[in-house]
């Protein structure tokens, strides 16, 4: 169960020369368990006073600094630009930035410079020229550590050269631990059309890596503007698989990509996106994508900012030990308790994309404009947000911990000590030994029944309750040394009326009604255990292996592997796995219905425009759709979308309704009409990840409809 976010702290001061500017920090975690921090530095200290030069700051694990601030470039002529930075498995790392002193070999434009340094900030060997191919411009590089030992760059290349030779195009160079180079530089980007920009890449547990990129070639089914693209790699720099897209929504540009390896293997992308699909309606919005170890997509595209007022720019995004994510970027909506500029926020995420408690403010000075953040994971579970502040005068850190401490109680065994007595006992996490648990009636939200146990020296727990107590529902409470309060509610009996929040998790096992899941709660539905009237508000999530009847997601989240019927979608999703069904769904405007292969759906409503149904096999849908109308989408994920897709619609006689057949040779889906309609009611189009996407173009009456399926 997902722990409540916090600040471990401070905010910490990076920069010591605070002369000048100090701009576009970045940041990494370290084997050891400390983080370095660099950035362009205008100060004109250190040896360098000709241009911008490069700083760091190595950190300890406490947030304390080690040694003192050291300048990383050795050429000092002219200005040094965007550092990036990553760890190394030996426990160094190594720092990479555009150039502009024309030394070592490229005396033509701006190069790339790389350099590895010790945990300590050591330098080892010698600052190193990157790019092979020196005429025009190299700017914009990324850097990753590999699971060899060694590292890869990409950078954005301006010479024409290597294959490449309309506009910008997409570079990389492997490199051992040592900094020595390993085979020559390579083209990543496939589509050569347009220019390709602003590439960043992760290593893989595999010891392949993935390049992620701007792309303006209006390939692979976004001819839109820009849009995001991707491409995995061996360990020896050859390709895995073909370019892909990342994005979903096309319309507008999808801007400045980030990207993680996850600990499952596979990878998460991250960009700032100017569709105003998905919710956000104002400026630009933060979109991310999950993917498999195989490249897969796992999920769909889904927006990470909660406040869509204004603009929010420029993600970052970091794995967590734990399996989650963290994704920090910079907001100029004036809420969330900074109305002053810009500011970083910041939300984790769990593996498949579930919101881990709200959206939060990282910085805490508030002055000015806070700009250019950057993330990065330790090894024990934690993480830090680097940024620049205050007019480009000051870096600043701050680190978080997530999942550290569980507040939540568990309940693992139930026996019955007497004929009228239940013994019970649990777990907590160890870091609450010595706490008080409290089991109190959790029948309702009036006072009633309660009692106290000492948690153990190693987080376990028991107590005895009667049977009369025990046999309705049972809260589990514990306050951990933050200050989180954890509350897990057991449902045996009957029980009603409840509104649950952050840190809370509700287990039903017997009959639950009219209950309010808040941001960060979560009810989980057993099998044998029935939920009426549930509403998931937003952050809020329901787990069903059970039965789920007349729940309302308000923002929330409902994932169904048993039964779901009735469910009202005014916003937010439902996802519906393998083995699970779902009938008499209503999908509200920009609600998401999402059937997963080995699901089934009866019945749905289009309840409002954008509202999305997502068939990953036509095939699972049976019975009626109704409310079809203006804005609603239809995703076919096993029709493949070609040259010979097809989209038919014949009215009938006496033109009360009509069949809309779609078929791309091998699977075909029908969809009889009840309603008015001619072809032009109807638009297919890709869905981005190889279905067919069915759109209705135009303002129309609502119309019913009936699916019929053929193999």
């Amino acid at each position: 169960m997902a722990a409540p976010v916090v600040k471990v702290g401070s905010e910490l001061s990076v920069n010591t020369n605070a002369t000048g500017s100090q701009e576009a920090p970045t940041v990494t975690g370290l084997a050891n368990g400390g983080f370095v921090v660099t950035w362009d530095d205008a100060s004109g200290t250190l040896g360098d006073a000709s241009g911008t030069g490069i700083k760091a700051q190595v950190y300890a694990a406490d947030g304390s600094k080690v040694g003192s601030e050291f300048r990383v470039n050795t050429q000092t002529t002219d200005g040094q630009l965007a550092p990036v930075i990553t760890g190394l498995s030996n426990g160094g790392f190594v720092v990479t930035w555009f150039d502009n002193s024309q030394t070592l070999g490229d005396s033509e434009g701006t190069s790339i410079k790389a350099q590895v340094f010790s945990a300590d900030g050591t330098p080892v060997g010698s600052e190193t020229l990157v790019n092979s191919s020196t005429s025009y411009s190299q700017f914009a590089p990324t850097v990753t550590g590999l699971a060899n030992g060694g590292f890869a760059v990409t950078w954005t290349d301006d010479s024409g050269e290597g294959g490449d030779d309309d506009g910008t195009s997409i570079k990389a160079q492997l490199f051992a631990a040592d900094g020595s180079k390993v085979g020559s530089e390579f083209l990543v980007n496939t589509e050569t059309s347009g220019s390709q920009d602003n590439a960043t890449i992760t290593g893989l547990a595999n010891g392949g890596f993935v390049v992620t990129w701007e792309d303006l070639s209006g390939t692979l089914g976004d001819g839109d503007a820009t849009s995001v693209k991707a491409q995995m790699f061996a360990a020896d720099g050859s390709k895995v698989g073909s370019e892909f897209l990342v994005n979903t929504a096309t319309t507008s540009d999808q801007l400045k990509p980030t990207i993680s390896a996850l600990p499952n293997g596979g990878f998460v992308v991250t960009w700032y996106d100017f569709s105003q699909a998905g919710g956000d309606g104002s400026g630009s919005a933060i979109k991310a994508q999950i993917y498999a170890a195989d490249g897969s997509k796992v999920g769909s595209e889904f927006r990470v900012n909660t406040t869509t007022a204004n603009s929010q720019f420029t993600p970052t995004v970091t794995a967590l030990s734990n399996g989650d994510f963290a994704i920090a970027w910079q907001d100029w909506s004036g809420a969330g308790g900074d109305a002053s500029g810009s500011s970083i926020k910041l939300q984790v995420f769990t593996a498949d994309g579930r919101n881990v408690g709200s959206e939060l403010l990282v910085n805490t000075s508030t002055t000015s404009n806070q700009l250019h953040p950057s993330i990065t994971a330790y090894a024990d579970g934690r993480f830090v947000v680097s940024w620049q502040d205050a007019n480009g005068t000051d870096v600043k850190a701050q680190m978080f911990s997530v999942d550290t401490v569980k507040p939540v109680p568990v309940l693992s065994a139930v026996d019955a000590t007497s004929p009228w007595v239940a013994g019970l006992s649990g777990s907590v996490d160890a870091d609450a030994a010595g706490q008080t648990l409290t089991l109190r009636d959790g029948t309702s939200q009036n006072a009633g029944w309660s009692t106290t146990v000492t948690v153990g020296s190693n987080g376990a727990w028991n107590a005895e309750l009667s049977w009369d107590q025990f046999n309705t529902a049972v809260d589990l409470v514990v306050t951990d040394a933050a200050g989180n309060t954890g509350v897990s509610n057991y449902v045996y009996g009957t029980a009603s009326g409840r509104t649950f929040g952050a840190g809370s998790h509700q287990y039903i096992y017997g009959t639950a009604t009219d209950y309010v899941i808040g941001d960060g709660a979560q009810q989980q539905v057993y099998a044998g255990g029935t939920v009426i009237g549930t509403t998931l508000n937003a952050g809020g999530v329901q787990i069903d292996w059970g039965n789920a009847i007349g729940t309302t997601i308000a923002g929330g989240t409902q994932y169904v592997w048993g039964t779901a019927s009735n469910t009202t979608i005014v916003s937010g999703a439902q996802y519906v796995g393998a083995g699970g069904s779902a009938s008499g769904t209503t999908i509200g405007a920009g609600g998401l219905e999402y059937i997963h292969a080995g699901a089934t759906l009866t019945d749905v409503t289009f309840g409002g425009a954008s509202a999305r149904l997502v068939l990953d096999q036509s095939s699972a849908f049976s019975g009626t759709i109704a409310g079809w109308q203006d804005g609603v989408e239809l995703d076919l994920g096993d029709i493949a979308f070609g040259e010979t897709t097809s989209l038919v619609y014949a009215a009938n006689a006496g033109n009360t309704g009509g069949t809309l057949t779609i078929t791309d040779g091998a699977h075909t889906a029908s969809l009889l009409l009840l309603g008015q309609y001619s072809a032009a009611d109807f638009a297919l189009a890709a869905d981005g990840h190889g279905g067919s996407l069915v759109t209705n173009p135009v303002d129309q009456p609502q119309a019913l409809l009936s699916i019929s399926h053929a193999a």
